[in-house]
């Protein structure tokens, strides 16, 4: 049995960005993550689990700043003690510009990683209608700064999914979640059915 971890970005009280439907980042993406879980029903050789960032208390520091590194790595430490073969988070990007558009997914750097990243990314440019390079971000490596730790905190090979500005009117007539977690999931299907692994 293949296992693939489905993290849902943020928590149900700092719930993201949010899209000009008005639904945040957390909520849209559990929706996703559902979706993915119902598809992978089909598959025999293939289990979703679907995990959860946890806001918790604790997680303030002296100054009143909470400290989201700690809710990401608490979260892969329960993705770890799973033991999947791959793990992906999703999320949505936004921007104060509404002209600000595109797909990108975000890799560790790791040869599977990248190789899930390309996949990933491939199929999601599908699902935008992304033709020629408007909107084609691309594959980033991002080993610091934002987005990093959840890139790095687990074992299983990792990638952080941005697949559309929710800020943005073109990018949102083509968010449909169903689309989208069809797309995840073909591209994890590619993934394992890759003989080089």
């Amino acid at each position: 049995m293949l296992k693939v971890a489905v993290i849902v970005g943020h928590n149900s009280v700092k719930q993201g960005a949010i899209n000009l439907d008005g639904e945040s980042e957390y909520s849209f993406n559990n929706d996703v993550a559902e979706q993915i879980k119902i598809i992978s029903e089909n598959y025999d050789d293939i289990d979703i689990k679907i995990f959860y960032r946890e806001y918790k208390e604790e997680y303030f520091d002296s100054k009143g700043n909470y400290l989201t590194g700690k809710e990401i790595r608490e979260v892969y430490n329960r993705v770890d003690e799973w033991g999947p073969d791959l793990s992906m988070e999703l999320h949505f990007n936004s921007s104060s510009n509404p002209k600000h558009l595109g797909t990108e997914v975000l890799s560790s750097g790791s040869k599977k990683s990248l190789l899930f990243a390309d996949i990933v990314c491939k199929k999601l440019y599908k699902c935008f209608n992304r033709k020629g390079r408007k909107g084609r971000r691309g594959v980033k490596i991002k080993k610091k700064g934002r987005g990093s730790i959840s890139l790095l905190a687990g074992k299983a090979p990792a990638i952080l999914t941005e697949p559309f500005f929710g800020s943005n009117q073109y990018d949102c007539m083509y968010a449909d979640k169903t689309e989208l977690a069809k797309a995840y999931f073909e591209g994890i299907v590619e993934y394992f059915n890759l003989e080089d692994l």
